[in-house]
């Protein structure tokens, strides 16, 4: 139970419908201890969440990437607890690995996220768009590029015969590496 909401989720809106009204409220409203009466009750008839809407987009965006693998309370939980002692810029740095995670990882999970997010138990390669810019990095990370360079002679460059395009494949597939806006990412779990 939250409580003490954290400003970034203070104006988030839920919205709810009955099969014959629809209601609105902000989760400050619903975490409101005044009004916990209110809610228990309303709660009780079992309101169906129809959207959430949130001044910040990427706190939206979140929130919509987990709607439907998690309960509404459940996400507004795990955010307000990843957020806790986070300036809001590292906030939002979170929020933005928590998107990166849902579009790489398949059947995710807010708390799954949010854990992985924190102990930091993921890779990111930059400015990689092919499986020949992840093999590049990767054989250059691994030491490939320099074993390469030691085999090399004066006439013959033994980097320009080394299929960068078929070793980045390989790795991801194999390594479960996952291509995601420019870069190419790899999570594990505990």
């Amino acid at each position: 139970m939250i409580t003490k909401l954290n400003s970034n989720l203070l104006d988030v809106t839920i919205h709810f419908t009955d099969n014959e009204h629809y209601y609105s409220y902000t989760v400050s409203e619903i975490y409101d201890p005044k009004k916990a009466d209110f809610f228990k009750q309303f709660f009780n008839y079992d309101p169906i969440v129809c959207d959430v809407t949130c001044n910040n987009d990427l706190v939206s965006t979140v929130i919509h990437d987990y709607l439907d693998s998690d309960y509404i309370f459940d996400i507004i939980e795990n955010l307000n607890e990843l957020a806790d002692g986070k300036t809001e810029d590292q906030f939002l740095e979170k929020l933005e690995l928590l998107h990166v995670y849902y579009k790489c990882v398949d059947a995710p999970e807010i708390k799954a996220a949010c854990e992985c997010v924190e102990d930091q138990n993921y890779i990111q390669i930059s400015d990689c768009w092919t499986d020949q810019d992840l093999g590049i990095a990767l054989a250059s990370e691994r030491g490939l590029l320099h074993q390469l360079e030691k085999i090399s002679t004066e006439d013959t460059c033994f980097e320009n015969y080394f299929d960068f395009d078929a070793y980045g494949r390989d790795c991801r597939i194999v390594e479960d590496w996952q291509k995601y806006n420019g870069s190419f990412w790899k999570f594990w779990e505990n």
